[in-house]
C-alpha cells in the first residue's frame, strides 16, 4: 500500500500546481468571453433582421413615391385620368451617384 502524500513543497510540484492554477483561470476566462461573443453575435443578428425589415420598408417606400414622380393626374374631356408624365418619370430616374443613406447632405 502507498504511504500517505508528504507535504513538502519542491519547486517542481510548486511549479505544475501554478501551472494548473494558470491553465484552469485561463479556460474560465475562455468560457466566459466564449459567452460574450455568443451574446454579441445573437444582438448583431437580432440587429440585421431589423435593418433588413427596414430595408423592406423604405423600399416600398421608394417605389410609391417613384410611383407617385412618375404619374400625374391629367384632365381630359373633363375627367381625371392619369398618364406617365416624360418631365417626372425623368426627374425620378437620376440618380446621384454621391448618395450615402445617413449622412448629411448640403444644398448644392
Amino acid at each position: 500500500q502507498r504511504a500517505a502524500r508528504e507535504h513538502i513543497a519542491d519547486p517542481v510540484s510548486t511549479a505544475l500546481q501554478e501551472h494548473r492554477m494558470t491553465v484552469l483561470q485561463a479556460q474560465q476566462e475562455l468560457v466566459s468571453h466564449h459567452q460574450q461573443e455568443k451574446s454579441n453575435l445573437k444582438e448583431l443578428q437580432e440587429r440585421r433582421e431589423r435593418l433588413k425589415e427596414d430595408l423592406r420598408d423604405k423600399t416600398a417606400s421608394l417605389h410609391i413615391d417613384l410611383n407617385c414622380l412618375t404619374h400625374e393626374a391629367v384632365s381630359f374631356n373633363g375627367k381625371a385620368s392619369t398618364s406617365l408624365s416624360q418631365h417626372k418619370l425623368s426627374k425620378a430616374m437620376k440618380l446621384d451617384r454621391s448618395f450615402v443613406p445617413g449622412a448629411v447632405h448640403s444644398a448644392r
